[in-house]
């Protein structure tokens, strides 16, 4: 190879593709099979999915409560524990309410008597959860250097 060649005869590919994707396509003579590309796409499908379904949201969520701050995390996990607390003593005084019967009796009747102290319960603890969630995003809003109009959506 001469001096004062174009650069185009000295490098193959150079002068016959003007974008670098035509020439990787060029090396690699073209897409995968349409099969390569189901499998490829189950594979990740069945090895990623949980994690973004899953452990992303756990771990974000995990780190918006720890911003908070322990003592938020502590009273939080106290007031979840004592709503634990008292729907298992609610269950406990229906059973007592209700005396000791035949298995044919429970089999109808216990669908119902688990039903109520949920009822009660339920609506507390996700009333818990969503001031939690708030006063989570109030005190990452207040230690965020950001201005309150940027966070706040319209």
């Amino acid at each position: 190879m001469a001096q004062g060649q174009p650069v185009g005869r000295r490098l193959p590919l150079v002068a016959k593709f003007a974008k670098h994707s035509d020439k990787l396509a060029a090396r690699r003579g073209g897409p995968p099979p349409v099969g390569v590309q189901r499998v490829a796409a189950e594979l990740r499908q069945a090895f990623l999915a949980d994690i973004d379904d899953k452990y992303l949201p756990t771990f974000h969520s995990l780190r918006l409560v720890l911003r908070a701050g322990v003592n938020f995390l502590g009273a939080l996990v106290l007031v979840y524990a004592a709503q634990g607390i008292a729907r298992d003593y609610l269950d406990r005084a229906l059973h007592l309410i209700t005396g000791g019967h035949a298995v044919d009796f429970w089999i109808v009747a216990g669908p119902v008597l688990d039903l109520l102290p949920g009822l009660a319960i339920e609506p507390l603890r996700i009333c818990l959860l969503a001031v939690a969630l708030r006063r989570c995003l109030e005190l990452f809003r207040a230690r965020s250097d950001q201005p309150e109009s940027v966070l706040r959506p319209a």
